[in-house]
């Protein structure tokens, strides 16, 4: 991992030197390794292959999550907008939101 982070800081450095090559006062003391850095910490380079998969699946997670909300409040909307005769219709928007419900607990155990 370490040897990982020191070669992509290398990469990083050599093409920022590379890139500014006479673009800068030399008295400016602008060191690439500062904007390398900067550059590792923002682009989440410094983390494990283990950790950059748990926050795409977290995020994954979250987006579906996200979508499941909006089924179950649409068919909270749905629901109150029914009237006493449409039973049928009725079950089937508490089927749905059941739905969502399981859906949301299966999305705990990931």
């Amino acid at each position: 991992m370490i040897i990982i982070i020191k070669m992509n800081k290398e990469i990083i450095i050599e093409l920022i030197q590379n890139s500014l090559i006479g673009e800068l006062d030399s008295s400016s003391n602008f060191k690439p390794q500062f904007l390398a850095d900067a550059i590792i910490k923002k682009l989440n380079l410094n983390r494990t292959l283990k950790e950059t998969n748990a926050k795409k699946i977290d995020e994954i997670v979250n987006s579906f999550n996200d979508m499941i909300n909006d089924i179950d409040k649409d068919m909270n909307i749905e629901y109150e907008q029914l009237g006493a005769d449409e039973v049928l219709l009725k079950n089937f928007v508490r089927g749905q939101k059941t739905t969502c419900e399981k859906l949301r607990e299966s999305l705990k155990n990931i």
